[in-house]
């Protein structure tokens, strides 16, 4: 009766969460090629054609903002290279390329990092695409929160990761063999046989991916539902995480105009980052961007260091008062357990280490997570077709005296 629970659980769980899990699974084993696919797809947001020395960063934001007729960015990237495009995210307004009025600030636009000139546009980010450039930006959309307009979609994937995570535990308690020896009899559970094909599949590939299973199931409640769900069952198992702007409230009115500037903001963080360098014996390497919160008057930094998981975003942050200029905080990826967590599941849910021979991992899985839920609804399916016709030869006994 006890394993017949859990059976009846795992079917209507995954019945239950198959839909965005099979969203999930196709997006993502696109989304881990994200930066390829979508420099294929939009050249324009990524070229830039002009050669020389890269402008200081700051210089590149006046002349961004000056011909972006009043907008502003609260985003800026430091670390600039010949020919890489700089893209940066401006206020609602008009837009100078296209001569129209926009509404969303996810817009994206990009500029030379060499000259300053805006070179393309594209947006708003995560709607229906209307042309090829819009595509890897909805299918990341879809991939977390179904392209749904405010907190629904983030709610409903949040849910679903919740429920899936529970389902890792249970789906594998279901493979467990009864009786002894465990290993001899839990053996044929891995494999595959080709009359039995769409049950072995399920099973094999639930086994052969569950730990990665687990890793991207729980990084989706950390990423969806931080606050609600994650944090809260973390501390409660003793991790412990240093999060620099948790202590910070949002301010009653949004501090619009900071009284320091993008410049001092970052001067200050990088020299704090550079002491604490010095002081925990690692090293600095360079700048990677740097965000300011509105909502709490904060400047987020980031910066590149011999600590960092992932080349693919600076690892280490300081957070700087914009109203005052004094230094909150500087946190290392791992300054606490809970930190190390953090930014290891962040790392592998997003493909960002062990470069192409783990995206290439990262698509498989997300290819076998649909395949999953599509071979539990099909096993469904075929249960749900034999105990009906059962009950049909049961309640027609000149059908029985038939069989």
């Amino acid at each position: 009766m006890r394993r017949q629970f859990w059976m009846l659980l795992h079917r209507y769980i995954g019945l239950s969460m198959a839909f965005f899990l099979i969203v999930a699974g196709v997006t993502g084993a696109c989304l881990a090629f994200y930066k390829p696919l979508d420099r294929w797809l939009a050249p324009q947001m990524y070229e830039a054609p002009a050669r020389g020395a890269v402008l200081d960063p700051f210089v590149l934001l006046e002349k961004a903002q000056a011909q972006m007729l009043g907008r502003r960015t609260d985003l800026i990237q430091l670390d600039l290279h010949e020919g890489q495009a700089v893209i940066l995210y401006f206020d609602p307004g008009l837009d100078p390329l296209r001569g129209q009025s926009h509404v969303s600030e996810h817009d994206e636009y990009a500029f030379d990092p060499v000259s300053g000139a805006l070179l393309a546009s594209r947006g708003p980010w995560g709607a229906v695409p209307t042309s090829l450039d819009g595509v890897m930006s909805f299918l990341y959309a879809l991939h977390y929160k179904l392209a749904l307009p405010g907190e629904i979609g983030l709610w409903l994937f949040g849910i679903a990761a919740v429920l899936w995570t529970m389902d890792c535990f249970i789906g594998v308690y279901l493979t467990f063999p009864r009786g002894r020896p465990f290993w001899q009899k839990w053996r044929p559970a891995w494999g595959i046989k080709y009359r039995r094909f769409n049950y072995d599949l399920h099973r094999a590939s639930g086994l052969w991916f569950w730990l990665l299973l687990l890793v991207f199931a729980w990084s989706s409640v950390m990423m969806n539902l931080s606050e609600q769900v994650y944090t809260p069952v973390m501390k409660a198992m003793g991790f412990t995480f240093s999060d620099l702007t948790e202590r910070i409230p949002p301010r009653p009115i949004p501090l619009n105009t900071p009284a320091v500037t993008f410049r001092q903001a970052v001067e200050t963080a990088r020299a704090a980052v550079q002491e604490r360098a010095a002081r925990d014996g690692f090293t600095f390497l360079r700048d990677d961007r740097v965000f300011y919160d509105r909502e709490r008057g904060l400047y987020n930094y980031r910066a590149f260091t011999s600590r960092d998981i992932t080349d693919d975003y600076g690892g280490v942050r300081a957070i700087v008062d914009g109203e005052t200029g004094t230094i909150i905080g500087v946190a290392l990826p791992a300054e606490t357990n809970g930190d190390w967590v953090n930014s290891w599941l962040s790392a592998l849910h997003t493909a960002a280490v062990w470069g192409t021979p783990y995206r290439v991992l990262v698509s498989v899985l997300g290819v076998t997570i649909a395949t999953l839920s599509i071979s539990g609804i099909v096993i469904w399916l075929r249960k749900r077709r034999k105990v009906r016709n059962k009950s049909l030869l049961q309640s027609s006994p000149q059908m029985s005296s038939e069989f």
